[in-house]
């Protein structure tokens, strides 16, 4: 079963019945229905002893582009692998009812990343000047490259953490599009191609990895 199959069938398993025992309460919008569900608004699944904000399952339509939100998720499949799909389409900076157009060049089309919730509860630090940070301790993302055609679907793949007293994440490896492999240099902060060695250029039997300076 596909990740985008289980997301619609959760909502509809909790559509189709009303919880009426002490295991769960069934909401839209904070408040109790008998199964039904309107566009744009809250549908929550929990248990009544649940904290507000780690419901057991969540789906808001107000608040970004759509969120969903639980506390596990399990992607299995008989007789086929299990299938986790991140999908982007212009335009950029588009409204969510848009009509799909190819991405642009460059354009981020899919993260995952971790976060830890701060002492202000939400996850989300202040930095110095005073905006709100996503507070992402590492994230991995891949970027579009070249303009996406029937025959090109190019991308590079980046891995970043979030430094100790800091708040947002650095890149430090990269793997590109053309198989080159990169890391971040330390001298000059900016990532840089790792090369093979020549043979036995690291004793006999070894290859060195080389880096520009």
């Amino acid at each position: 079963m596909k990740m985008f199959m289980l997301l619609m069938f959760l909502p509809a398993m909790a559509i189709g019945a009303t919880v009426t025992d002490d295991t769960g309460t069934f909401k839209v919008d904070g408040s109790t229905e008998t199964g039904f569900y309107q566009r744009g608004k809250v549908m929550e699944f929990t248990r009544d002893y649940s904290h507000p904000q780690y419901p057991d399952f969540r789906l808001d339509l107000n608040l970004n582009r759509g969120w969903t939100q639980m506390r596990t998720l399990m992607i299995a499949d008989i007789a086929d692998p299990p299938d986790l799909l991140l999908q982007r389409s212009g335009p950029d900076n588009g409204a969510y009812d848009s009509t799909p157009t190819a991405v642009s060049p460059n354009s981020n089309i899919g993260t995952f990343y971790w976060r830890g919730v701060g002492d202000n509860g939400l996850g989300y630090p202040t930095t110095a000047d005073g905006k709100k940070s996503h507070g992402r301790a590492c994230q991995m993302y891949v970027r579009a490259i070249g303009d996406y055609t029937d025959t090109n679907r190019a991308g590079d793949f980046y891995l970043g953490c979030t430094p100790e007293n800091a708040v947002d994440p650095i890149e430090y490896l990269s793997v590109k599009n053309d198989g080159g492999f990169y890391i971040i240099n330390s001298a000059t902060g900016a990532l840089s191609k790792v090369t093979v060695g020549d043979p036995d250029s690291c004793g006999t039997g070894y290859r060195c990895l080389r880096m520009g300076n």
